[in-house]
């Protein structure tokens, strides 16, 4: 009898916002979420190229409302000034995308989703995600008023189990 193994990716981000004069911490959520087609594609892209390629990917919040699916390709409202890129890392079978949002990025919206766009090419120029493909795709709640005030960190973890 041949056993088989059930792989399965599943999402977690972590957002911190913390006052921007003490970086003491306001608020910390974490929230699950869906892992897109288009990142799961991209996942057996990786595995098929070996990181031959030269790609780079980015964040972007945006003010949209709904519920995300494994289908989206896109934020529903994205802010092009929230554009961002940031560190990613791998442990083991965990990898996690990480950015912040200093005082004097993004302001003047309120947030309400976010996005990790990939597979962007590096010679690509700004606006970035268009170029890329949405990997991850979060529904903020309760949203994020983002002020010269804060600063908020932006850790998402993809699991391959």
């Amino acid at each position: 009898m041949l056993a088989e193994e059930q792989a399965k990716i599943n999402a977690l981000w972590k957002i911190q916002i913390r006052r921007a004069d003490t970086e003491e911490l306001i608020r910390e959520q974490t929230i699950k979420n869906v892992v897109t087609d288009l990142g799961k594609e991209f996942v057996a892209h990786r595995y098929v190229t070996r990181s031959l390629e030269r790609i780079t990917w980015v964040m972007v919040l945006g003010t949209g409302t709904g519920t995300p699916a494994s289908t989206d390709t896109n934020l529903w409202s994205p802010v092009d000034a929230s554009e961002k890129g940031g560190s990613l890392t791998r442990s083991g079978n965990i990898v996690q995308y990480y950015v912040r949002y200093l005082p004097e990025d993004a302001n003047g919206y309120t947030y309400t989703e976010a996005g990790i766009y990939d597979q962007i090419p590096v010679n690509a120029q700004p606006p970035l995600y268009p170029k890329g493909k949405l990997i991850n795709h979060v529904l903020i709640d309760p949203a994020i008023q983002k002020t010269a005030d804060i600063l908020v960190d932006f850790y998402v973890q993809i699991q391959f189990t």
